[in-house]
């Protein structure tokens, strides 16, 4: 994985590997679940509320470094 991601960054670190919807559920009581525009480089893991914001070259939402990511696992949302 590691030696992927150093190929990527090195050769293209814009290029888009990745672009979808993905569902987060809040924190608090309401535990209200919402949906975001995910990004995914070589270098990182960016979201937007919409395919709009991220178009329009408004700052992320949020950004996860790629090298940061140390394990990843899915789940069912209920």
């Amino acid at each position: 994985m590691k030696e992927m991601q150093s190929k990527l960054v090195r050769d293209n670190q814009k290029a888009i590997l990745h672009k979808d919807w993905v569902f987060k559920q809040g924190k608090g009581a309401s535990k209200k679940i919402s949906q975001r525009f995910l990004i995914m480089t070589a270098r990182e893991l960016t979201w937007f509320h919409s395919v709009a914001e991220y178009e329009s070259g408004a700052t992320a939402l949020g950004v996860v470094k790629i090298m940061d990511i140390y394990k990843c696992s899915e789940t069912l949302m209920q």
